[in-house]
């Protein structure tokens, strides 16, 4: 990151370089004053007495300033890096020049290294120019301290990321050992709940087969319904038939689900839109019991993923449109939706190139951040709420934007919403458990992708980037 840094003092301070390389010609350049020194010697030594100044000239050098362990079970010292230098490289400064000349740091050769030295008691060469001895090294001291101040963030900033990563690490890990626990316990019910939706599906097909010949039609295309309507859409063509057929707001609503134009209005059967009022139930029955299969697999998914949470065995594959898994993720999200207005921009979506991926996971990310808006906006009554979904895309990336006008995320909350345990829910039948979008962040960073919020009060939105078909992801 500062690998320049020497470059940018050169050029931004060429006086003191310029001073610099006088000490270094005036006063280490005698043949008879150097050392040679083997990978490992130590140069100067934490604590010791020290009466020289040291320039490198050739190899590396390593500061490192060790602390002796509290711990009696650990007598061992902990030692930090404080610096690393090559060719031009002080060493001793501060004993040199400070008393009581002990060495705050041990620095030693990394491999073969020659210095040259100049010792405490050397008389000053041009004082009546250039003043004392420490007068003229003061460009040098300012320079090394400048250096490894700048190593020292290096350092900073390294360890800030490790800590991050070992978070990550331990994130991942307890995410996994709940989900195993989870999927124990959830599969025996989640099997149940599967074959006894196909049996009592089978059973309601004879029986309106048999008994309402005219609903039978309607029931089929309740159970196969999967059109992606924006809700507003819907709202138009209700209100249109509640007035035009004088239907209920429930009856008009699956009507307008049905048929687009008047043309595939005349589609339909005399007899079913004579009595669409009563029939219409039907359609719907057929479409809670696809929503009900919908689910039971999604749930069935996520058991079976839960190696994802591990971070092992995926079941991804090439060929996935995003505009499937948004169009499944909507529809387990509908019962969720009540008045809240859902816009999703489908031609963008339909444009999105296909991706290497797993329809669950994929699903998972939509669900819990639309989950989540509808969540806070109920929470906190937003006048008419919306969550709106678009797309966009480039050679080699996938990008989905999902905006909502609710209350927004604080500068607190918005470092937190993604850590396991963190949660803003307190009541209702969204128990909170804090674990949603520490998923989307983890089947994220699988992906090799990135998801970044941008909220304010009225604009939240995250924005998730997902990599292009040979982009196999970084797990």
């Amino acid at each position: 990151m500062f690998s320049n840094i020497q470059g940018f003092m050169a050029d931004d301070f060429g006086k003191a370089t310029v001073q610099i390389d006088r000490l270094k010609r005036v006063y280490f350049s005698d043949p008879a004053n150097r050392l040679s020194l083997k990978k490992g010697d130590e140069i100067v030594s934490q604590g010791k007495y020290n009466d020289s100044l040291f320039l490198v000239l050739s190899g590396h050098v390593l500061g490192k300033c060790c602390i002796e362990s509290t711990e009696k079970q650990d007598p061992s010292d902990r030692c930090f890096e404080m610096f690393r230098g090559g060719v031009g490289t002080f060493v001793g400064v501060h004993s040199f020049f400070s008393e009581p000349y002990l060495s705050f740091f041990t620095v030693e050769a990394l491999d073969d290294v020659e210095v040259a030295f100049l010792k405490r008691d050397s008389a000053p060469i041009e004082k009546e120019k250039y003043g004392s001895l420490q007068e003229q090294f003061i460009p040098m001291i300012s320079n090394e301290l400048v250096l490894r101040n700048f190593h020292l963030l290096e350092k900073s900033i390294d360890n800030e990321s490790a800590l991050n990563r070992l978070h990550r690490s331990e994130l991942n890990a307890s995410l996994g050992q709940l989900a195993a626990g989870l999927a124990h316990e959830l599969n025996n019910a989640i099997g149940v709940i599967s074959r006894k939706t196909d049996f009592i599906a089978e059973a309601l097909d004879r029986i309106i087969e048999s008994k309402i010949t005219e609903a039978h039609d309607l029931f089929h295309l309740g159970e196969n319904y999967n059109a992606m309507i924006s809700s507003e859409t819907i709202r138009e063509r209700t209100r249109l038939f509640e007035k035009k057929k004088n239907l209920s707001h429930m009856a008009a609503k699956v009507l307008a689900r049905l048929v687009e134009t008047e043309e595939d209005l005349k589609k339909l059967d005399k007899k079913v839109l004579d009595d669409f009022e009563n029939l219409s139930r039907y359609w719907e029955l057929g479409h809670d019991v696809r929503d009900i299969r919908l689910a039971a697999k999604h749930a069935a998914d996520i058991v079976k993923s839960v190696r994802t949470l591990g971070g092992s065995n995926f079941t991804r594959s090439e060929g996935l449109s995003i505009h499937e898994t948004l169009s499944r993720a909507i529809s387990l999200l509908k019962p969720n939706l009540h008045d809240i207005k859902l816009e999703v921009d489908l031609e963008s979506a339909e444009k999105m190139p296909l991706i290497y991926g797993d329809m669950t996971e994929l699903v998972q990310i939509w669900v819990n951040i639309i989950k989540n808006s509808c969540d806070a906006m109920e929470a906190a009554e937003t006048k008419d709420p919306k969550v709106t979904i678009r797309c966009s895309h480039t050679k080699t990336h996938v990008f989905v934007h999902i905006t909502d006008n609710g209350p927004g995320i604080s500068d607190g909350n918005a470092d937190k919403i993604f850590q396991m345990d963190f949660t803003t829910k307190k009541n209702g039948l969204s128990f909170g458990l804090g674990l949603g979008l520490a998923i989307v962040q983890r089947i994220v960073d699988s992906y090799g992708g990135e998801i970044i919020l941008a909220s304010r009060p009225q604009n939240t939105t995250f924005n998730i980037k997902l990599p292009v078909e040979n982009h196999y992801g970084n797990d």
